[in-house]
C-alpha cells in the first residue's frame, strides 16, 4: 500500500514538473491531434503568435499559415511526420495581427499504446531578427555600405562568371574602370559628408545608365567598375561609355549647391584584350590612367602601347629613386617681385631632374609618379633641406632674395615626422624660420582636418610663413580661409587665360586680390607672361607677381648672378626671361620698367 502511494505521489510530482516546464519555457509549444487540430498551447505560444489559448484550441495548425510556402511544402512535411514522426526546419508563419515571422520549428510525433502517432508536439522559436541580422552581415560582406553597390569581393565573383560565360558562348564582354576627376578636391574642401552624398549620386547615375543585367560596383574611394555582358561591338560600348560620361558629369544638387565631378573611364574588352579577370582589370585601369593624362572627362579603350607606357613609368620610378639616393636632383629658383617697385621679395624652389639619358624630365612627368609611389615624402625632405642650405648661403653672401618658398605635398604634410623634420632642416642649415615659406595647394590647406589645422598653426608659430598655392580653382570657404595662419595667396596661373585676361578671369582675379587685402594677406599672381597681363595686375593693385615675363626658373649659381645684377640695377638682367625671341614691343616695355627702377 505504501509503495503504491509513493509511486502515485512520484507520478503526480513528475506530471506537475512537466506541466511547469511546459508553461514556463520560452519556446512556443503547440500540441495537436493526429489530424493537426490544436489541443494545447503554452503561454509562449500566445506571446509569439498573438493567439490566446481559447482562440487557438480547436483550430487547425494552419491557423498560422503565412501563404509563403507552397502546398507541396506542407505535403512533404506531413509525409515526414506520418512516416518518420519527425520534422525540423524553418518556416514562415503569420501572427494574429498579420505580421509575418520566421520560426525554427521542430515537430515530434507522440505514439499511442498501439504504436501509432496520436499526437504531435511542435516546439518553435522566432528567429526573424537573427535571420535579418545574418542577411545584413552577408549583404555588408558583399556590398558597399555607402552606395549599396556590389563591393570589390562581389565584383570579382561576377567578373569571373561573366568572363566564363563570354568565353563559353563565344561572345564579347566589356569591363569599364571609372575614376571621378578631382573628387578629392570636393572631399577635402567641402567635407566628407558632402563627398559621400556626391558618391551616392554618382553611383545612382551609373546604375541607372546601364541594363539591370550589367554590374556596377564600387571598388573603394571614388573608383567604380561596370561589367557589360553580351555587347554587340566596340561602337556599342563607346556609346554606353559616353552615356556614363554625360550622366555622371552633369551638375548635382547637394544641399542646395550645384556640384559636379567628371568621370575618366578606361575600357578593356574580352576576349580581345585578355582571358584573365585580373588582366582585364589591370588593362582597364591603364586605359583609365591614359584618359587622365589626356585631360580627364572621357573614355579610352585599352591598347597595347599602354603596356609600354606602364613599363616606362616603372622604369622612371626606379630611376627617380636612384637619382634621389645619388643626389642627382637639382633645384631651380624663380623670383617673386613686388609689382610696385620691382623689388625681389622671394624665390620659389622648383625641383628639376636632369636624367642621364632622357635629359631634363618635366615635373609633370615625375611628380605624379612620386605621389603614387610614396617617394614624394623623401623628395620633399630633400627639397626642403637643399633650399634651406642655399638660402643660408645667400644670407652669408649678402644676396638674400627674401623668403625661399618650398612646395609641400599633402602626403608630406601629414607624415608623422614632418614638423620635426622641418625644424631639423632649419637647424642644420642655420636658417632663421622667418626666411622660409611653405606653399600648400588650395585643397590641402582648406581640408578642415583638425590635425592639419593644428600642424599649420604650429608651423606658423615657429616663424615659418605659409602660402596657399594655385588659389582660385577649388571650393574655398571665406570663413575657413580667414581662420588659417596663412600669409600669402598665390593665384592660379590658369585664371589669366591667354595673353590678355578675358572679362570673367579679370573679375575673378580682381575679387581674389580684394579678398586677400581684406584678410591682410599678400596676393601673388603666378604665370605672368605678357606686358598686357602685367598692366592689368598693376591696375587692380595686385601687390606681387611671378612668371616668365619677369624671370624664368634658374639654377642657384645663375640666380646669384641675377640677384647681383638686380642689385646693381643692370637693365639687361632685369629684362623678362632674358629671351632673345622676345618681341621688340615686349623688350621695350621691359627696358622702360628697368630704367624706372634704376
Amino acid at each position: 500500500m505504501r509503495e503504491r502511494d509513493e509511486a502515485l505521489w512520484s507520478s503526480r510530482y513528475h506530471l506537475r514538473l512537466a506541466d511547469k516546464v511546459f508553461e514556463s519555457t520560452l519556446e512556443g509549444i503547440m500540441v495537436t491531434d493526429a489530424n493537426g487540430v490544436i489541443e494545447r498551447v503554452n503561454p509562449a505560444f500566445t506571446r509569439l503568435t498573438g493567439y490566446s489559448a481559447e482562440e487557438a484550441i480547436g483550430q487547425r495548425a494552419s491557423l498560422l499559415s503565412s501563404g509563403r510556402q507552397p502546398p507541396e511544402f506542407y505535403a512533404e512535411l506531413w509525409r515526414a511526420l506520418r512516416e518518420d514522426g519527425f520534422w525540423q526546419g524553418e518556416i514562415w508563419n503569420r501572427r494574429k495581427d498579420g505580421e509575418l515571422y520566421l520560426e525554427h520549428l521542430t515537430i515530434s510525433g507522440i505514439r499511442d499504446e498501439d504504436g501509432g502517432y496520436s499526437h504531435y508536439a511542435a516546439v518553435f522559436a522566432d528567429i526573424t531578427q537573427r535571420r535579418l541580422a545574418e542577411e545584413r552581415l552577408s549583404y555588408l560582406a558583399t556590398h558597399d555600405a555607402l552606395t549599396g553597390l556590389p563591393n570589390r569581393a562581389l565584383f570579382g565573383e561576377r567578373l569571373e562568371r561573366a568572363l566564363s560565360r563570354a568565353l563559353r558562348m563565344g561572345r564579347r564582354m566589356a569591363l569599364l574602370f571609372i575614376d571621378l576627376d578631382r573628387f578629392k578636391l570636393v572631399n577635402d574642401t567641402l567635407g566628407h559628408g558632402t563627398g559621400d552624398k556626391l558618391l551616392k549620386a554618382a553611383a545612382e547615375r551609373l546604375r541607372d545608365s546601364v541594363r539591370k543585367s550589367d554590374t556596377v560596383a564600387r571598388m573603394g574611394g571614388d573608383e567604380f567598375t561596370v561589367i557589360l555582358e553580351e555587347i554587340g561591338d566596340v561602337q556599342h560600348v563607346a556609346q554606353i561609355a559616353q552615356k556614363l560620361v554625360d550622366a555622371v558629369g552633369a551638375p548635382c544638387d547637394i544641399d542646395g549647391a550645384a556640384l559636379s565631378v567628371t568621370p575618366s573611364i578606361g575600357i578593356s574588352i574580352a576576349p580581345d584584350d585578355g582571358r584573365d579577370p585580373q588582366q582585364l582589370l589591370t588593362q582597364a585601369d591603364r586605359a583609365m590612367y591614359r584618359i587622365k593624362q589626356d585631360g580627364k572627362n572621357g573614355f579610352r579603350f585599352f591598347t597595347q602601347d599602354m603596356n609600354e607606357s606602364t613599363h616606362d613609368r616603372l622604369r622612371l620610378e626606379h630611376d627617380l629613386r636612384r637619382a634621389l639616393e645619388n643626389d642627382a636632383l637639382t633645384l631651380h629658383y624663380q623670383p617673386r617681385l613686388s609689382l610696385a617697385d620691382g623689388r625681389v621679395v622671394g624665390v620659389e624652389a622648383l625641383l628639376r631632374w636632369p636624367h642621364p639619358t632622357r635629359g631634363m624630365v618635366p615635373p609633370s612627368e615625375f611628380i605624379p609618379i612620386a605621389e603614387e609611389s610614396g617617394i614624394i615624402v623623401a623628395l620633399g625632405e630633400w627639397v626642403l633641406r637643399r633650399a634651406c642650405r642655399d638660402a643660408r648661403g645667400w644670407l652669408d653672401a649678402g644676396r638674400s632674395p627674401g623668403r625661399v618658398a618650398v612646395n609641400v605635398s599633402a602626403r608630406q604634410l601629414l607624415h608623422g615626422d614632418f614638423f620635426d623634420g622641418l625644424l631639423q632642416g632649419l637647424a642644420d642649415a642655420g636658417l632663421p624660420a622667418t626666411a622660409l615659406e611653405l606653399e600648400l595647394t588650395e585643397s590641402m590647406a582648406l581640408t578642415g582636418h583638425a590635425q592639419a589645422h593644428a600642424l599649420l598653426q604650429a608651423v606658423a608659430d615657429c616663424g615659418v610663413s605659409l602660402a596657399v598655392d594655385d588659389f582660385g580653382t577649388g571650393y574655398s570657404s571665406f570663413e575657413y580661409l580667414s581662420s588659417l595662419p596663412i600669409d600669402t595667396l598665390k593665384i592660379d596661373r590658369s585664371l589669366l587665360r591667354g595673353p590678355v585676361p578675358d572679362a570673367s578671369a579679370r573679375g575673378i582675379i580682381r575679387a581674389i586680390v580684394a579678398m586677400a587685402e581684406a584678410l591682410g594677406l599678400s596676393a601673388v599672381m603666378e604665370g605672368v607672361e605678357t606686358a598686357e597681363q602685367a598692366d592689368f595686375l598693376r591696375e587692380i593693385g595686385c601687390p606681387q607677381v611671378q612668371g616668365f615675363f619677369y624671370a624664368r626658373p634658374m639654377p642657384e649659381p645663375e640666380l646669384r648672378k641675377w640677384l647681383a645684377a638686380q642689385a646693381a640695377g643692370v637693365a639687361a638682367m632685369m629684362c623678362p626671361a632674358m629671351s632673345s625671341t622676345r618681341s621688340n614691343t615686349t623688350s621695350g616695355a621691359c627696358a622702360r620698367r628697368a630704367s624706372s627702377r634704376v
